[in-house]
């Protein structure tokens, strides 16, 4: 029976008996299921004062659910809902009862928990017009669940770089203020945080992480709006790698630490996006004809240089477009790299504590003929956009502008309509609900 309007069908909830209004516990007379033989029976409930002379005729009568109950299975119902940006807004809409389930915190938290990742909305990038700068938000999704371009946007200085979005946070780079800017799209909150004071002339901060530190049990990260963060400052100067961590519970950066760099000539990939992965900040070095991993576990406070197998790439101009150092699904490093239309997959088998680490290779990834990829003469025709939270692999084809995500563990791959340009674009994954709920709820039709 297809779904009364108004209503959003509930394919993947259990069967359940409900209204507009709420479930339909309180009558006194039910349909029990239909049999083979027969038409649908009647259960007729009669009761006695004296409790011995009670009869039923069929089977015993069901208990009536509490008002309680029903509101705990239409909440189980409803968080079975997709975690996009239309669902929780929509089903406000049916009836006040629905209306004030989905607004409840604790559903939301509980609406989080059962979806343990947020969606992924859409990719920020950065502009600039002559003098002035800013940050702009091109969505992916389709309507109904599309955000306006204009919802997320901000103006930034000249100096000023995205840096990553994590845990529903923007980390922006201010090299003329010395800060960074932490800004959360959803609610608009903006944060500057001053740069560590410098030690020596020459210290440099190259990149950075942002992190929500919330340490609530069953805390799902994607919409971390008021909760504690920590930001991590990475750099280096003549002789070292270091990183500081500041916290905005205490306001302050913590003790710096420090790895002593190579002797031989090093430099990190400049345009190649670095990858959060649990409680480590990976980026790719360049050290002469090799390539290296510099992780930084914040948590540990430990920096450490992984060398990457030379047969594992191929040292060109556009390397920074075609490698990233993505997680597997144990926690571990793994590494792909795009030759040829395809994606070569290798994982980090072991380490021996000193930075030396066993690579092999899992498989290859053939995308020219899963994504009818155009033929090129140039077969480099593919970049790596960055990880998601998912940890999928997102790519743009520099022919079509198409994006599409590959996970590479599973091989499973999902293109979207989008088209992007040539601009650096970072995905911004977060649960996100219109601000119309809150608006509605006093208007929602009596039950």
């Amino acid at each position: 029976m297809p779904a009364p309007a108004g209503e959003l069908p509930l394919s993947s909830s259990p069967p359940l008996l409900f209204s507009c209004c709420g479930f339909l516990s309180h009558a006194k007379t039910l349909d029990a299921p239909k049999t083979t033989n027969s038409s649908p029976q009647r259960i007729t409930e009669v009761s006695s004062e004296d409790g011995g002379g009670g009869e039923t005729t069929g089977s015993a009568a069901p208990l009536a659910s509490s008002p309680l109950e029903i509101g705990d299975l239409l909440a189980q119902s409803l968080r079975r809902l997709p975690a996009l940006p239309s669902s929780l807004l929509r089903a406000s809409l049916v009836c006040k009862s629905w209306c004030g389930v989905v607004s409840d915190p604790r559903f939301l938290r509980d609406f989080q928990a059962h979806h343990r990742r947020p969606p992924l909305l859409g990719f920020f990038y950065h502009y600039f017009l002559g003098t002035l700068g800013g940050i702009r938000f091109t969505p992916i999704l389709d309507p109904p669940d599309r955000i306006p371009d204009s919802r997320f946007s901000l103006r930034i200085a000249l100096g000023c770089r995205i840096l990553r979005c994590h845990h529903g946070r923007v980390l922006i780079s201010d090299r003329c203020d010395r800060s960074f800017l932490v800004w959360d799209p959803i609610t608009g909150d903006l944060r500057r945080v001053p740069f560590p004071p410098k030690s020596n002339s020459h210290m440099a901060f190259i990149d950075g992480g942002i992190a929500c530190a919330s340490t609530e049990q069953g805390h799902v990260h994607g919409a971390c709006h008021s909760d504690p963060f920590k930001v991590i400052a990475l750099g280096e100067d003549r002789d070292r790698y270091f990183a500081l961590v500041y916290s905005s519970e205490t306001g302050a950066w913590g003790d710096l630490f420090s790895i002593v760099r190579p002797v031989t000539f090093m430099i990190v990939c400049p345009t190649c996006p670095s990858t959060m992965l649990g409680n480590s900040i990976c980026m790719l070095l360049i050290i002469k004809e090799k390539l290296a991993v510099l992780e930084v576990d914040w948590v540990r406070q430990n920096i450490a240089i992984i060398d990457i197998p030379s047969d594992a790439f191929v040292l060109d101009p556009f390397i920074s477009d075609h490698i990233m150092v993505t997680p597997t699904s144990a926690g571990g490093l793994s590494l792909v790299v795009i030759k040829d239309c395809s994606a070569n997959v290798w994982k980090r088998a072991s380490s021996n504590g000193d930075g030396d680490a066993r690579w092999n290779l899992l498989h290859t990834v053939e995308l020219r003929n899963l994504l009818s990829l155009v033929p090129t003469e140039n077969p480099l025709t593919l970049k790596i956009l960055g990880v998601n939270e998912d940890d999928n692999v997102m790519f743009r084809s520099k022919d079509t502008g198409a994006v599409f995500i590959v996970n590479p563990e599973s091989k499973k791959i999902k293109q979207f309509t989008l088209k992007l340009s040539y601009y650096d674009y970072y995905p911004f994954a977060s649960f996100y609900t219109p601000p119309q709920v809150p608006r509605i709820y006093p208007q929602c039709p009596d039950a």
